[in-house]
């Protein structure tokens, strides 16, 4: 026998419900292909049968009907919350990486790079790339980068100056 997805027992409102979220034209394809799925399920369709019917993957096939069990239909109308992606470095973080580019040069080296700033830093070498773009900083393009001696400095992006710039 064919392999089917969870057993679904609708209830007329539910049945009514879904029914117009499939056939409304005004509701989003996405929700109505999603009540389209939890229907084609109830009715005892295989996931092949589904698939076809609805043109959808087999992951969704077997992850609305999931989801309309644990959420009912508001489940399908929503779509779940995703985590955020990586939190922004923190100031902190940020003043350090310039303020170690403006007033201080690595041990046995000339100047700065960006993967010993970032080594020194614990960061990724790309970050350290956007925050010295964010300060204006491009030591990369001189032939000179010249370190300030302020004390009062600090990471204020006039401090450091370079030679031969365009």
């Amino acid at each position: 026998m064919a392999r089917t997805t969870h057993e679904i027992e609708l209830t007329r409102k539910e049945r009514a419900e879904l029914e117009a979220l499939a056939s409304n034209g005004n509701t989003a394809q996405k929700v109505a292909k999603r009540a389209r799925i939890v229907l084609l399920t109830a009715d005892g369709l295989s996931v092949n049968a589904i698939m076809r019917a609805a043109q959808a993957s087999k992951t969704s096939v077997w992850n609305w009907p999931k989801r309309f069990i644990e959420a009912g239909i508001d489940g399908l109308r929503k779509d779940k919350t995703k985590k955020p992606g990586k939190a922004p470095l923190p100031d902190a973080v940020k003043a350090k990486v310039v303020e170690m580019a403006v007033t201080s040069r690595p041990e046995n080296a000339t100047h700065w790079s960006l993967r010993l700033l970032a080594k020194a830093n614990g960061i990724s070498a790309r970050s350290v790339e956007r925050i010295l773009a964010e300060h204006g900083l491009k030591p990369h393009l001189t032939r000179t980068f010249k370190v300030s001696r302020d004390p009062d400095c600090g990471f204020r992006r006039r401090c450091a100056t370079s030679w031969g710039s365009t």
